[in-house]
């Protein structure tokens, strides 16, 4: 048991002391006291208890946390790497059919090898974020940039003016992702640098 001696203060508004209130020790907590836990444990446990779920059997609580931090911290790359691997499906299934801009510079070789690009990109930069492997997520992220940059490239030139809008949205997404992958590069440098020091 304890003795708090810290000041109070009393009924009249001055300062007293209080002698002899009595607060529980360390080892004299009651049964209906818990700790306040912190979001990360909260989190930690919910994706715990989402683990034992037999529906959830798939993805370990570390790949899920991983994930839904990479959605809160950083959801343009995780976007990218979702919405893109429909479009690159369509383009290796169906080849030229789906882009007319590309199928007027070459039958089908082109939008299959940017629907590999975006599909191998994306699923190489969700492994890199569900396994915390930066330079799995910047290899990912890089081939990405290629498949955003032949669309691009193919639709203008494929198309010319009626193609522009698309076109320079495609260079535009190619460009902020090349950024962010050098971005995570001095990032991995830096880590390095750390390490070594």
């Amino acid at each position: 048991m304890a003795v708090d001696e810290r000041p109070v203060r009393s009924d009249g508004g001055h300062e007293g002391r209080l002698s002899q209130a009595v607060r529980p020790g360390p080892d004299q907590s009651s049964p209906d006291q818990h700790p306040r836990q912190s979001s990360h444990q909260r989190v930690s446990q919910s994706g715990q208890r989402a683990h034992r779920d037999p529906g959830s059997r798939g993805l370990t609580p570390t790949v899920r946390q991983q994930l839904q931090s990479a959605w809160v911290h950083r959801p343009y790359t995780v976007v990218l790497a979702v919405a893109l691997v429909f479009p690159g499906v369509l383009a290796i299934v169906y080849g030229d059919d789906v882009s007319q801009a590309l199928s007027n510079i070459a039958a089908g070789s082109i939008s299959r090898l940017m629907g590999t690009s975006l599909v191998v990109g994306s699923a190489l930069t969700l492994i890199g974020i569900a396994r915390n492997r930066t330079l799995t997520e910047t290899l990912g992220l890089t081939v990405t940039a290629i498949g955003c940059a032949i669309y691009g490239l193919g639709v203008i030139l494929g198309l010319g003016l009626h193609g522009a809008v698309a076109g320079s949205g495609f260079l535009a997404i190619a460009a902020g992702t090349i950024r962010r992958v050098i971005t995570l590069a001095a990032v991995a440098r830096e880590v390095d640098r750390a390490s070594e020091s």
